[in-house]
């Protein structure tokens, strides 16, 4: 149960660590009108939880009873 935390843990830190830059540049190319922009933000800041969420189901699980 604790190499999974633990895995799960760098799997959501280290998928952070690429997927805010991406935003970052995806939002550079974004035009400048606020709407757009904040649809963007809304989207991009909520959208990470999902991979996070079953990252965090995953490490949950508890595994098959054995024999």
């Amino acid at each position: 149960m604790r190499a999974r935390s633990l895995i799960t843990t760098s799997a959501i830190i280290g998928g952070l660590f690429i997927y805010a830059p991406v935003a970052m540049v995806i939002a550079e190319l974004l035009p400048p009108y606020w709407p757009v922009q904040a649809a963007f933000f809304t989207v991009a800041g909520v959208i990470w939880i999902v991979p996070a969420s079953r990252c965090i189901k995953w490490s949950l699980r508890r595994p098959p009873p054995s024999g």
